[in-house]
C-alpha cells in the first residue's frame, strides 16, 4: 500500500508538473502558432500578388505577342505591296520604251513623207505646164471637145 501510495502521489506530482510544463508551452506554442498563421497568411498575400503580376505578365506577354504578329502581318504586306509596285513599274517602263520607239518611228516616217512631198511638189512645179494641158483636154464636155484641144 505503501507502494501504492508512493505511486499515486508521484503519479500527481507527475501530472502536475506536466500540466505546468504544458501551460508554459502551451502559451508558447499558442504564440509560435499565431507567428506561424501570421506568416502563413503573408505568404498567402505574397503568393495572391505573385499570381495577378503573373497574370498581368502573361496578359502583356500575350498581347505583346498579338503586336508582334500583327506587324509581321505588315511586313509582309508591304513587301507585297512593293513586289506588286515593283512590277508595274517595270510593265510601264517598258510600255515607255515601247511608245519611245513607236514616236520615233513615226518621226522617221514623217521626215520620209515630207521628203516624198517635197519632192512631189517640186515635180508639180516643174511639170506643171504638161498637167494643165492634160486637166484642159480632160475637162473637156465631148470627144470631140477634147479633140479639138488635143489640135
Amino acid at each position: 500500500m505503501l507502494q501504492c501510495r508512493f505511486f499515486i502521489v508521484m503519479l500527481a506530482l507527475t501530472m502536475f508538473l506536466v500540466n505546468l510544463s504544458f501551460g508554459q508551452s502551451k502559451d508558447v506554442l499558442q504564440q509560435k502558432k499565431a507567428k506561424i498563421q501570421a506568416e502563413i497568411e503573408l505568404t498567402n498575400k505574397l503568393l495572391q500578388q505573385a499570381k495577378t503580376e503573373k497574370n498581368q505578365s502573361v496578359n502583356v506577354l500575350s498581347t505583346l505577342n498579338k503586336q508582334i504578329q500583327s506587324r509581321d502581318e505588315i511586313i509582309k504586306t508591304l513587301d507585297l505591296e512593293l513586289k506588286m509596285t515593283s512590277a508595274q513599274i517595270d510593265l510601264l517602263q517598258t510600255e515607255i520604251q515601247q511608245t519611245e520607239q513607236s514616236i520615233e518611228d513615226q518621226n522617221t516616217l514623217l521626215d520620209t513623207l515630207k521628203n516624198e512631198y517635197a519632192l512631189m511638189i517640186q515635180h508639180a512645179y516643174y511639170n506643171r505646164n504638161s498637167y494643165h494641158r492634160l486637166a484642159f483636154i480632160f475637162s473637156s464636155q465631148s470627144y470631140y471637145q477634147a479633140f479639138k484641144r488635143l489640135r
